[in-house]
Order: structure tokens, then sequence, then C-alpha cells
């Protein structure tokens, strides 16, 4: 491969779905990861564990209570996040999104940025959709268009569950302020050992404006 040649690859962790007849599909958190250099078939877990690192530790924390979630979440945020694997550590730092999608598609979770993994960096990006709903919660999706959990901020916390065959996946949300929430994604199995802790800062734009376009609605 000639010196930079990007390579562009998914990430899939080792988690099996099961759908109508038990027809096996793959469970996926979407990565796309940009190599400079050909090292192949990554996995990088995209999921988190038992153990709080510095980066996340709100459980004792005021709430801050949402009444529309999307409401809340529209516009642009830093992504400070500790990935923990069975030992293992790492980081993704970056850019998050939060708009109304193109069509009919409700709204799109954007994000983009650079992971730091086994002393490797790369760059990295994620799509989630979301579905507002008429008592301000809202439903999350994979890209393809797969459930992944329900969300409800109206308490200022929230735990969403998705359960992949054997693996378990919650997730804490926590609303600390107007402008900073928390999310911290454990999974448990057989095999997996894993955690991913995300701090998430409003950006506020140049000229004052911090995004929040749908707060009248």
């Amino acid at each position: 491969m000639l010196k930079g040649t990007s390579v562009r690859f998914k990430v899939l962790p080792p988690c099996r779905c099961y759908g109508p007849a038990d027809r096996a599909k793959v469970c996926r958190f979407d990565w796309s990861i940009r190599a400079s250099s050909p090292s192949g078939r990554m996995r990088i877990s995209g999921n988190e564990s038992q153990c709080e690192t510095g980066v996340m530790s709100s459980s004792s924390a005021t709430v801050h209570p949402v009444p529309d979630a999307l409401a809340y979440l529209a516009g642009a945020w830093s992504v400070q996040r500790e990935l923990y694997d069975g030992g293992r550590t790492g980081s993704f730092t970056g850019r998050a999104e939060f708009r109304v999608g193109d069509g009919d598609d409700g709204w799109l979770h954007l994000e983009k940025g650079v992971v730091e993994w086994g002393g490797v960096t790369r760059d990295a990006s994620r799509t989630l959709r979301m579905l507002a709903l008429p008592d301000g919660t809202a439903e999350v999706l994979f890209g393809d268009g797969r459930p992944f959990h329900a969300l409800d901020l109206r308490r200022g916390r929230w735990t969403a569950v998705h359960q992949c065959a054997a693996d378990r996946y919650e997730g804490t949300f926590t609303v600390l302020s107007p402008d900073e929430w928390h999310l911290r994604w454990a999974v448990s199995g057989p095999a997996k050992d894993q955690l991913l802790s995300s701090v998430y800062r409003r950006v506020h734009e140049p000229d004052g404006r911090c995004g929040q376009s749908q707060e009248g609605r």
C-alpha cells in the first residue's frame, strides 16, 4: 500500500442478535474507522463495562430534568469518551451533532472524532437515528433502522437496556445542566467486561447560539 492511502472498514463487536425465527444477524454500533496503514480488520468494543473512570462520576450529581429529549439535544456537542475492555483502555475525542434528518427519517445523532486504542490513533464516526414521541421522549435506532433503546430524560436520568443474545448492554444517561450530560454504556456477558464513559458538553456557536432550535416546538 502506498504511504498515505486510507483503508475504511467497520469495527464489529462480537455480538449476535436474533430476529424472527431465530435468524441470526450482526449487532453492531456502526463505527467507521479510517486507517492510514493496512492493519486488517480490527475489533474495538463499541460498548462498556463495570468500571467507573475519571471521566464520569455523575451517580450522585444533581440532575437536570428535560421535558423534551430531542429539543434539549439539538445542536452540537463536544465528546470525551473513555473506553475500557477487559483491562485494556483507550479514548475517543470528537464532536456530536443532533439534527433533523433528511426526508421522513426523523432525527440523526452523528459523531466524528479520533479513537486512541492500543497505541494507535484513528479517525472514527458513527450514526444513530432518533424518532421523536409526543410525550417528549424518543426512540433510538441503529443506523440501519433496527431498534436500539427508548430515551426518556424527563427526570434528568434514564437507564436503557439492549439485550443482544447472552450480552446485556445497559446505558445510563444523566443530564447535569442545560449544557452538559453524561452517558455510561456497560456490557456484560459470558466473554464481555466492557465500558464506555462519555461526557457531552454543548458547543456554543460564534454568534452565541447553542443549537437549541427546537426548544419552542
